[in-house]
C-alpha cells in the first residue's frame, strides 16, 4: 500500500521531517490562503521510498496542521499520468462539526483539481459510525463536487466499521475500480480501534494502496502503520 508521489496542499509552509535529509519548499502559491499550494524539494539525496507523508508536519504556532496528498511529482522530473481508481473515505462525525469540515471540503475539492479525471475515476464514502457511499466511481467533477458540499457532520467514529463492512467497506468500494492502479485516501480528525492486520491483509490481497491523513491530530500509530504497509 506504499505510495509516496505526492503534490501537496499545504496549510501553513513550515516543513518537519524525521529524517537528516534537507528539503525546500517551492513554487509556492498562497493566493487562496489559508489553502497554500507548493511542492517539496529534496536539496540532498533522499529515495522516494523514505519519503512518507507520515513524516512531515506543518505547524502554525506549534499547533499542528493537516496537509493533502493528491498526485505530485519532482518538478524536474515529467512522470506520465498514471489511471487511478480513488476512493476519498472523509470522516463525518460529529467532532467535524465547523471548521474541520469546512476544511475538509475546500481541501477535496482542491484535490479534484489535481487528479487526471479524463483517464481516472473517483468514489466519496463518508464514515461516522456507519461508512456510507456518497459517489460510485465517476469522472465527472461537478458531481463530485456536488456531494462533497452536501456533506454534513453527525455521529461517532468507527474506523472497523469504515474499512471493513461487507459489500460497502472502504476496501470493497475500492476493489470495484476499474483501473489497476487503485488508492484509498482516509481523512479523519479522530482516533479509533482498527484492525490493522486485517485492513492490511484485504488491501494488500487486492493491491489497493492506502493513504491516512488526520485533521487537527497527529496521525495515530493505527493509521501509520496502515499507510506504511
Amino acid at each position: 500500500m506504499k505510495y509516496f508521489w505526492y503534490s501537496l496542499i499545504l496549510f501553513f509552509i513550515q516543513i518537519h521531517t524525521g529524517s537528516s535529509q534537507n528539503y525546500e519548499v517551492i513554487d509556492v502559491v498562497s493566493n487562496d490562503f489559508p489553502y497554500v499550494e507548493a511542492y517539496i524539494k529534496a536539496t540532498t539525496k533522499v529515495n522516494a521510498e523514505d519519503f512518507k507523508l507520515h513524516n512531515i508536519s506543518i505547524l502554525e504556532v506549534e499547533k499542528e496542521k493537516i496537509l493533502s496528498p493528491i498526485r505530485s511529482k519532482a518538478p524536474s522530473v515529467q512522470l506520465k499520468a498514471t489511471p487511478l481508481s480513488v476512493v476519498l473515505a472523509l470522516d463525518v462525525s460529529g467532532s467535524m462539526k465547523g471548521s474541520r469540515l469546512d476544511i475538509l471540503k475546500s481541501s477535496t475539492k482542491k484535490a479534484l483539481q489535481k487528479i487526471p479525471l479524463e483517464i481516472s475515476e473517483v468514489a466519496i464514502a463518508s464514515f461516522n459510525s456507519n461508512i456510507n457511499l456518497n459517489c460510485d466511481f465517476t469522472h465527472n467533477i461537478d458531481t463530485l463536487t456536488k456531494c462533497i458540499d452536501e456533506l454534513y457532520a453527525d455521529g461517532g467514529t468507527n474506523f472497523e466499521n469504515a474499512f471493513l463492512s461487507e459489500n460497502i467497506g472502504l476496501i470493497d468500494i475500492a476493489k470495484q475500480g476499474q483501473y489497476t492502479n487503485k488508492l484509498i485516501v482516509f481523512i479523519s480528525d479522530g482516533m479509533a480501534n482498527v484492525n490493522t492486520h486485517q485492513v492490511i491483509s484485504f488491501a494488500n490481497q487486492h493491491s489497493i494502496m492506502v493513504s491516512c491523513i488526520t485533521i487537527g491530530l497527529p496521525i495515530g500509530e493505527q493509521l501509520k502503520t496502515i499507510a506504511e504497509k
